[in-house]
């Protein structure tokens, strides 16, 4: 049976994102009495803005974060991502290398490489330049494999 597994880190007002970048603003924008004031006591509901940084927390990237001609968000096909067999590599070094795959199928799998670097989540250090990577030959490997998704923590 099929099961949805959440990576997810819970996103919080001010919470550190990324260095120089501003934390998520989340604000009131009708609460519960000042909807049931509105709706003449027949129902209350909250409404909530949330300003945030696309990239917050945990999240699902495309090519045109990096590439302007590649395609968005909003382009993507969710059934190739989701509902996918799996295949957790763990690695802890800085660099992650075309050995880590080597003797891995991984065509059509979401492969979830975990580095330990999310120990660092919410921290000054999470955003820092020294944090793992996939290196060219690596994403190389991959485009040749045909993941259906990737993953790094």
């Amino acid at each position: 049976m099929p099961a949805i597994v959440d990576l997810s880190h819970t996103i919080t007002e001010g919470m550190k994102t990324y260095p120089g970048l501003d934390g998520p603003v989340i604000k009131d924008v009708m609460t519960r009495q000042q909807s049931f004031r509105a709706m003449e006591g027949a129902s209350s509901f909250s409404i909530k803005s949330i300003d945030i940084v696309a990239n917050t927390g945990t999240y699902l990237d495309t090519p045109h974060h990096r590439f302007e001609t590649g395609y968005d968000l909003s382009e993507l096909d969710l059934t190739k991502v989701t509902n996918v067999p799996g295949v957790v590599i763990q690695h802890s070094g800085p660099q992650l290398d075309p050995h880590l795959i080597a003797d891995v199928d991984v065509h059509g799998k979401a492969v979830l490489f975990l580095t330990g670097w999310s120990s660092f989540f919410g921290t000054e250090s999470y955003g820092a330049s020294h944090h793992p990577f996939l290196s060219t030959a690596l994403v190389e490997a991959l485009v040749e494999a045909g993941p259906s998704v990737v993953g790094i923590d």
